[in-house]
C-alpha cells in the first residue's frame, strides 16, 4: 500500500514538473516574441520613396513591397520569422527611415579627454530588397579631429570568426608615418590617445570588417577632409545614443 502510494506521488511529481516545464517555455517564448516586436515596433507600418512602398507587418511576419511601376503598383510580399532575416537594420528617425548611418564610438564617449569623436558604420546595406541586398565588402568610419577636419578610415572584409573579447579590445593606430601633417593644412594632434584607440574590428551582422592588415595595428587607409566635402552631414541624438547622418532619408513614413 505504501508502495503505490510512493508511486502515484512519484508520478504526480512527474507530471506536475512537466507541466511546469511547458510553462515556463511557453512564457519564455511569449515574452521573447514580445520583446522582438517591441523592439522593431518603430519599423511598422508603411513606408515610401520615388520607387517603391513598404509595409512592415510583424502581426504576419512579413514585409510588403510595392513598387510604382508606370502602369500602377506591382505588390509582392517575403515573409519572415525573425526580424535578421531580413538582413537590414535601419535607423529610424522623426519619420524618416535610414539604410547608411553611423554611431559614435563607445570609447569616445566615456574619454573626456579626448576631443576626438569616432563614428562607426552602423549597416552594410543600403536598400530593403524581397531578394538579399547587397553587401557591402568595404565600410568607412569618420574621426573628426575638430570643428572642420574629419578623418575617413576604411574598413574591408575579412573572413574571420572573432570572439566578442577581440571585437571590444584589439585597437588600431594613426601615427606621422601614415599621415601627411601638410596636407590641407591638416592640424591632426597625434598625441590625443583617442588616434591610438580605434577599433582594429568591427562586425556588422555576420559580416566582419578590418581596418588593417593581418596582426598590423597602423592604419594606413586613411583621407583628411573637410566638412565642405560632403553634401549631407547631420548629427543627431536618439535614444541616448549619438548618430551621423550623411545622406537623405532612404524612405518617409507615410502619413494618414
Amino acid at each position: 500500500m505504501i508502495f503505490m502510494k510512493d508511486k502515484i506521488l512519484k508520478s504526480n511529481f512527474i507530471k506536475c514538473s512537466f507541466c511546469f516545464l511547458l510553462l515556463i517555455n511557453f512564457t519564455f517564448f511569449h515574452l521573447f516574441s514580445q520583446t522582438s516586436t517591441d523592439e522593431f515596433s518603430e519599423f511598422a507600418g508603411e513606408w515610401q520613396n520615388s520607387s517603391k512602398f513598404i509595409n512592415f507587418d510583424f502581426e504576419n511576419n512579413s514585409i510588403i513591397h510595392e513598387l510604382k511601376t508606370f502602369y500602377g503598383l506591382w505588390r509582392d510580399k517575403k515573409e519572415f520569422s525573425k526580424i535578421d532575416e531580413l538582413k537590414v537594420l535601419p535607423l529610424v528617425y522623426e519619420n524618416q527611415l535610414f539604410m547608411q548611418y553611423w554611431i559614435l564610438d563607445e570609447f569616445f564617449k566615456t574619454d573626456k579627454n579626448s576631443k576626438l569623436k569616432l563614428y562607426l558604420p552602423k549597416n552594410n546595406v543600403d536598400e530593403i530588397s524581397l531578394d538579399n541586398p547587397e553587401i557591402y565588402q568595404e565600410l568607412y568610419a569618420y574621426l573628426f579631429v575638430n570643428e572642420n577636419q574629419i578623418v575617413k578610415i576604411r574598413y574591408w572584409v575579412v573572413n574571420l570568426d572573432l570572439e566578442e573579447e577581440v571585437l571590444i579590445n584589439q585597437k588600431a593606430t594613426i601615427t606621422e608615418s601614415t599621415v601627411n601633417l601638410t596636407k590641407n593644412n591638416t592640424s591632426l594632434d597625434l598625441k590625443d590617445e583617442g588616434f591610438r584607440n580605434i577599433k582594429k574590428y568591427l562586425k556588422i551582422g555576420d559580416m566582419y570588417y578590418t581596418c588593417v592588415e593581418g596582426r598590423g595595428t597602423n592604419i594606413r587607409n586613411i583621407e583628411i577632409l573637410e566638412k565642405k566635402d560632403f553634401s549631407v552631414l547631420k548629427i543627431i541624438n536618439k535614444n541616448d545614443e549619438s548618430y551621423l547622418l550623411l545622406q537623405n532619408p532612404y524612405m518617409y513614413r507615410t502619413i494618414d
